[in-house]
């Protein structure tokens, strides 16, 4: 944290609120909370949560904006790896493929620079989301498919990094490198379920695993792995996932039997997802090329 940070971020809501220094200040003086607002000397976090309290703003909250603000001016590039999957499921949901292709270059120059390994991940990652994005067949080059299967072939233990990487990737890789990602997951997984810290990114990966099914058009396939992932027991408010799979079932079955009742509860599982989320459904809608 930069010196500075605190009081000048205190000093914003106190003016955003209409108070002056003198009315806030107990129990320091005035000059000293001058001097903590503009950065030139520092206090207690004692004293500070006084002062919080006297413009009326609980610390979580004062921390909460402090880091929204830190977060606000970095780099997408190095954008903490939750904060820059947002970031690109953002632009992708926009369809900004300029800013996408923009952000691919500067993390490319950054690994050339720093050969930080998480910035020759993220273009792969990039690169994946504008395949998507922009509903073309293609797959991931082999230099890219090589990245993403030896560094998580290699990984002992995934994390948030290595599930966005084989949640975004698995669906635009050839089949060659299906398989033994596939197990891999499901090793990692099994031995790390007692954990159940990921449980959430272990059901999007399977999910994704079964889009890459209906890919390449391996409509059984598809089915059987979405019918494993509900027998994983889904928790009720995984409302996002519960939606895809049933979306995808319907449009699998009738991509097997073309049945008209299932085009219809499709299309209505549509409508209602468009009105929770215009952004997801328009998505979908341009997926199984249904009329908006």
């Amino acid at each position: 944290m930069k010196d500075g940070e605190l009081g000048q971020l205190f000093k914003e809501i106190r003016t955003e609120r209409g108070l002056r220094i003198s009315d806030i200040s107990e129990p320091l003086n005035i000059s000293t909370v001058s001097k903590f607002e503009n950065g030139l000397t520092e206090i207690s976090a004692e004293n500070l949560f006084k002062l919080l309290r006297n413009i009326c703003v609980e610390p979580t909250e004062f921390f909460e904006l402090l880091e929204k603000r830190n977060r606000s001016h970095i780099d997408d590039a190095d954008l903490p790896q939750r904060d820059f999957d947002q970031r690109i499921l953002q632009l992708s949901l926009q369809k900004k493929i300029g800013e996408l292709q923009r952000l691919k270059q500067k993390l490319i120059q950054k690994f050339l620079t720093t050969r930080n390994i998480l910035f020759k991940l993220r273009p792969t990652i990039v690169t994946a989301v504008q395949i998507d994005t922009q509903g073309t067949s293609d797959h991931l080059s082999k230099e890219d498919s090589d990245v993403v299967i030896n560094y998580l072939m290699n990984r002992s233990f995934w994390y948030l990094l290595e599930y966005t990487l084989y949640i975004d990737c698995i669906p635009f890789l050839e089949s060659e490198y299906f398989e033994k990602l596939y197990e891999k997951l499901l090793i990692i997984h099994f031995t790390l379920k007692h954990q159940n810290v990921h449980q959430n990114l272990f059901y999007q990966a399977l999910y994704n695993t079964a889009v890459m099914f209906y890919y390449q058009e391996d409509y059984e396939r598809t089915l059987l792995t979405l019918a494993q992932l509900q027998r994983h027991g889904l928790p009720d408010d995984y409302f996002y996932i519960r939606i895809q799979i049933e979306l995808l079932q319907k449009q699998c079955q009738i991509k097997l039997g073309n049945d008209s009742k299932n085009q219809n509860e499709l299309k209505q599982l549509l409508d209602v997802l468009s009105l929770i989320s215009p952004a997801f459904g328009k998505k979908w809608k341009e997926e199984f090329e249904i009329d908006p």
